[in-house]
C-alpha cells in the first residue's frame, strides 16, 4: 500500500495517471461516452449542468436579452 501511495506523487515531468483497469473499455471519444438524448432530454441536461456551474461557484448565470431572442429564434425553426 505505501508503494502505491509513493507511485502516486505528481510532477511535471511525472504527471498522475489512474491506473486503468484492461478489463475496461474507454471510450474512442467524448461523443461516444455520452448515450444519444432527445432534444428535450439534451436541453434539461444542459440546463441541470448551467444550474450546477452556477451553485459551485456562487454566480447567479442568467441569460442576456440577446441570449433570450436567439433562443427563441431557434425554438421557431
Amino acid at each position: 500500500m505505501e508503494t502505491e501511495i509513493q507511485n502516486l506523487s505528481v510532477s511535471q515531468t511525472n504527471p498522475l495517471v489512474p491506473p486503468i483497469e484492461d478489463s475496461i473499455v474507454l471510450p474512442k471519444s467524448a461523443a461516444e461516452a455520452f448515450p444519444d438524448l432527445s432534444p428535450e432530454q439534451e436541453i434539461q441536461m444542459r440546463a441541470n449542468t448551467i444550474k450546477l456551474i452556477s451553485d459551485l461557484t456562487g454566480q447567479e448565470i442568467a441569460p442576456t436579452e440577446e441570449n433570450i431572442e436567439e433562443a427563441k429564434e431557434l425554438a421557431d425553426r
